[in-house]
C-alpha cells in the first residue's frame, strides 16, 4: 500500500527521515499566515530546549524558535535554568515564514512593554490641587485686606517669614499635608510631588531652581536615595533634606550606609519636634544664605537613628567581668571566653532529653568529658540536680565523694560549678565547669552565671530561628508590623504639624484678634483642622485593620468586595515598598461567603503576599491584579483570581507547590500555599494554579461556594 506523507526532517546521524501523515491530511501551517503576524503576542508551551533557545508550540503541528538573546537574561545564561519542558511562555511574534515552516519569537520585547506600562502607571503625574471655593474677600486686593489687620502685627510676620521656594516630594497625603501647612505658615512657597519621579519633573520644569527640597525615602517608583542621586548627577543646587524611618531600613543596610555617606540631611519624622526644629534651622541658614550648616544636623540625627537600625551602642566594661553578648556570639565562644576567665579543665553545656532519657553534650571547651554514651544511671549525680531539679552545685569532690562516683569513674576532676540554664524547651540544659586542681571562687561562679544567662538567650534565638523556618506566619507579620509602623508614623507626623499650625495660628490671634476677619488666615486653619480630622479617620481605619486580621470571630456572611479592599489598603505600604501595584476588579451582584472573615483574610493575605513575594524575588516590578466575579454556571460559583506579574512557575511544579515544605524560595518556608488550600478546603472550596507564564507571571483561582441566607 502506498501513502504519501510530508518530510519533517531529515536525521543523518541515524540516517532516517521524519515524516507526518497527519499533517498531509491537514497542513496547520497554511492557516499560519492569516492567524499570525508580527508583533502579536501570543501563548505557547515549551517543547524542546537546545543551548541557543526553546522551540514553542502554539498548536498542535506550529512550532516557533525563542532564542536565548530574546529572553530577558544575560549572554552567558543557560536556556535550561529559565525555561523547562511544558513551560507556557507568552511571547511576541518577531517574523513569520510559512513557506519555510518557520516562526520567529521573542519574550523580552513584550515584558520591556509591559515594564514600561507600568512605569507610566506608577510616575504618572497627580492631579493638580486646585481651589474652587474662593470668598469674595479673598478677592480684594491684597492692600484692602492688609489694611484690615493690624498692621505692625502684619510687618512682624513679614519679617519672620522665609520667603523660600520648597518642593515636597512625599506620597502621603496626610504628612504631605501637614509638612506643606508647617512650611507655608512660615512664609514658603511650597510645591508637593507625590512620587520621585514626579518631583523630578518639577525641578526641570522650573527655570530657578527651588531652595529647598524634602524628599520622602519610601516613595513609590525610585526609592529617595535614588532620586537624591539623579539630583546630585544633575548638579542641582538646591538643599536636599531626607525623610525617613528607620524601620524599612533594616533590611538595606547598604542604601543606609550610602544615606550616611551622602552628605544629605537626615531627619526622622517619628520624631515631631526634632524634625520641625532641624527645618527651622534650615529654613533661617537658606534664608540667610548658607548653602550648608556649619554642623549639618544629620550628625546629630545619625546617633539617634543608628541603635534602631541594628548598630549597637558601646557600652562600658565592667572590671572583672567579661562580656558574654554580641552580635553573633556562638555557644562555644561563651564557653570559651568562660574557660578563660575560670580556668576551668572542662566547660560543658549539657542537654537531659525529655522524659530524662540519657544525657548529651550541645557544646564543650577544654577537656573532653565522656558524658555522651554513658550508662542512664549517670543521672544519680549532681547532675540530677542542675538538670532534673533546677538547683545550682558549687563544691569539691573531696566534699561529696559518693555523690560524685559515677562521674569520676568517667573521668578524674576535683571541683565541679553547675548551674541550670532557663530555657522554655522540652530538653532540659545546664552549664558544668570542671577543675583537675583547686575549687571555683565566688567570682567564677558570678561569672558563670552571668555566661548561663548568655547561653539561654542563644537557645532561645535558635528555637526561635527554627520555628519561623518552619512557620512563614510570624514573619508575613513582622513584615506588616513594619508597614503599619511607617504608616502609622506618617499619620502622627502630618497631625504634629497641623497642631503645630493650629497652635501657631491661637497664638497669632492672641496677639492679633483681627487676624480673625482674614478670609486666608481662617481657610488656613480649616483646612488644618479638617487634615486632623482626615488622618485621624485613616489612623483608625489603619488600625481597624490590623485588629481584623487577630480576632476571633464566627462563621457569617462576608462580602469579599469590601474585605478584599481592606487588605489592600493593608498591604498598600509593603507593595508600595517593591513598586508592585495593587489593582481590585469585582463584578455586579456578587454573593457572599460562608466563612470566618479572619479565615478569608488569612486566606487572601497569605496569596497577595506570596504574589508581591514572588515579583521581589527577582526584582520584579508589576501589578498584582484581584477579580473576583461571579459564575453561577460552575460547581463553585464565587471565582478570585490573584493575577501577578512575577517569574511565573513551570508547569510541572503547578502542583507540589501546595506541598506541605515544598518551596522554591531559598529564605521559604513552604507553608503559605500550602495553608491556603487547606483554608479553601475546608470552606468547601478548592485552590489551584489557573495558569502560569514563565517569565511572564501566574494566576491562583480560589473557587468558593455561594453561602446561604437562613430564613
Amino acid at each position: 500500500m502506498t501513502r504519501e506523507a510530508l518530510v519533517l526532517g531529515y536525521s543523518s546521524a541515524r540516517d532516517q527521515l521524519e515524516l507526518s501523515l497527519r499533517l498531509v491530511e491537514h497542513d496547520p501551517w497554511q492557516e499560519v499566515p492569516h492567524k499570525y503576524e508580527a508583533g502579536q503576542e501570543v501563548s505557547g508551551r515549551v517543547v524542546g530546549l537546545i543551548e541557543g533557545g526553546a522551540f514553542v508550540e502554539l498548536e498542535p503541528g506550529v512550532e516557533g524558535f525563542l532564542p536565548l538573546s530574546e529572553l530577558p537574561v544575560g549572554a552567558d545564561a543557560q536556556i535550561g535554568r529559565w525555561l523547562w519542558i511544558d513551560d507556557w511562555v507568552r511571547v511576541r511574534v518577531l517574523s513569520v515564514k510559512p513557506e519555510r515552516r518557520r516562526l520567529r519569537f521573542s519574550l523580552k520585547a513584550p515584558l520591556i512593554q509591559r515594564e514600561a506600562r507600568l512605569q507610566r502607571q506608577l510616575w504618572s503625574l497627580p492631579p493638580q490641587y486646585t481651589t474652587t471655593n474662593v470668598t469674595l474677600a479673598e478677592q480684594l486686593p491684597g492692600d484692602v485686606r492688609l489694611r484690615m489687620l493690624d498692621l505692625g502685627a502684619a510687618a512682624r510676620r513679614r519679617a519672620s517669614a522665609f520667603g523660600l521656594d520648597v518642593l515636597i516630594m512625599e506620597d502621603d497625603g496626610a504628612y504631605a499635608a501637614g509638612l506643606e501647612g508647617f512650611l507655608t505658615l512660615n512664609g514658603c512657597r511650597v510645591t508637593v510631588a507625590g512620587d520621585g519621579i514626579a518631583g523630578l519633573r518639577q525641578v526641570q520644569a522650573r527655570n530657578e531652581p527651588f531652595d529647598l527640597i524634602l524628599l520622602d525615602w519610601n516613595l513609590p517608583g525610585p526609592k529617595g536615595h535614588r532620586v537624591a542621586r539623579l539630583l546630585q548627577e544633575q548638579n542641582c543646587p538646591s538643599r536636599t533634606v531626607m525623610l525617613l524611618e528607620p524601620a524599612p531600613l533594616r533590611d538595606h543596610p547598604a542604601i543606609w550606609q550610602d544615606l550616611c555617606q551622602s552628605g544629605l540631611d537626615l531627619l526622622a519624622k517619628s520624631d515631631g519636634a526634632a524634625c520641625r526644629s532641624a527645618l527651622l534651622a534650615i529654613l533661617r541658614e537658606l534664608s540667610a544664605g548658607c548653602s550648608s550648616p556649619a554642623e549639618p544636623p544629620r550628625r546629630t540625627l545619625l546617633q539617634s537613628l543608628s541603635p534602631a537600625l541594628g548598630q549597637p551602642e558601646a557600652s562600658p566594661a565592667v572590671a572583672g567581668v567579661p562580656s558574654f553578648t554580641g552580635a553573633g556570639t556562638s555557644l562555644h565562644e561563651v564557653l570559651e571566653r568562660l574557660q578563660s576567665h575560670t580556668m576551668a579543665s572542662s566547660v560543658m553545656l549539657l542537654r537531659q532529653a525529655p522524659g530524662g532519657a540519657g544525657i548529651d553534650t550541645e557544646a564543650f571547651t577544654g577537656q573532653p568529658f565522656p558524658v555522651g554514651g554513658a550508662p542512664p544511671d549517670l543521672i544519680h549525680s549532681p547532675l540530677k540536680e542542675v538538670l532534673h531539679e533546677g538547683r545550682e552545685v558549687w563544691t569539691t569532690v573531696s566534699a561529696r565523694p559518693a555523690a560524685f562516683r559515677r562521674l569520676t569513674a568517667l573521668a578524674p576532676f576535683e571541683a565541679f560549678l553547675g548551674i541550670p540554664v532557663p530555657v522554655a524547651q522540652a530538653a532540659r540544659y545546664g552549664l558544668v565547669l570542671l577543675r583537675d586542681q583547686g575549687s571555683f571562687d565566688a567570682l567564677h561562679c558570678a561569672m558563670a552565671r552571668l555566661a548561663v544567662y548568655s547561653i539561654a538567650c542563644i537557645l532561645q534565638e535558635q528555637r526561635l530561628v527554627q520555628t519561623l523556618q518552619r512557620w512563614q506566619a510570624p514573619y508575613l507579620v513582622g513584615r506588616l508590623l513594619n508597614s503599619a509602623i511607617h504608616e502609622m508614623t506618617n499619620k502622627l507626623g502630618g497631625l504634629d504639624f497641623q497642631v503645630e499650625t493650629l497652635e501657631e495660628g491661637i497664638r497669632e490671634l492672641e496677639f492679633e484678634p483681627a487676624r480673625a476677619s482674614d478670609p486666608t488666615f481662617v481657610r488656613q486653619m480649616a483646612e488644618s483642622i479638617t487634615q486632623v480630622n482626615v488622618a485621624q479617620r485613616q489612623t483608625l481605619a489603619m488600625r481597624n485593620r490590623y485588629l481584623g486580621l487577630t480576632v476571633h470571630d464566627q462563621p457569617q456572611l462576608v462580602r469579599l468586595e469590601p474585605l478584599a479592599r481592606d487588605l489592600i489598603q493593608l498591604l498598600k505600604p509593603e507593595a508600595q515598598h517593591h513598586n508592585v501595584l495593587l489593582e481590585l476588579e469585582a463584578g455586579d451582584n456578587l454573593p457572599p461567603v460562608g466563612a470566618r472573615p479572619s479565615q478569608l483574610r488569612q486566606l487572601f493575605l497569605n496569596l497577595m503576599l506570596n504574589a508581591i513575594q514572588q515579583m521581589v524575588e527577582l526584582d520584579w516590578h508589576g501589578h498584582l491584579r484581584i477579580r473576583i466575579e461571579h459564575a453561577a454556571h460552575q460547581p463553585l460559583p464565587v471565582q478570585i483570581r490573584f493575577a501577578d506579574e512575577g517569574p511565573g512557575i513551570h508547569r510541572c511544579l503547578w502542583e507540589p507547590i501546595f506541598e506541605f515544605g515544598f518551596t522554591t524560595r531559598q529564605d521559604g518556608a513552604g507553608l503559605g500555599l500550602t495553608i491556603s488550600r487547606q483554608l479553601a478546603r475546608s470552606l468547601g472550596g478548592e485552590l489551584t494554579v489557573e495558569e502560569s507564564h514563565v517569565l511572564w507571571g501566574t494566576t491562583m483561582l480560589l473557587q468558593l461556594p455561594r453561602g446561604e441566607i437562613d430564613d
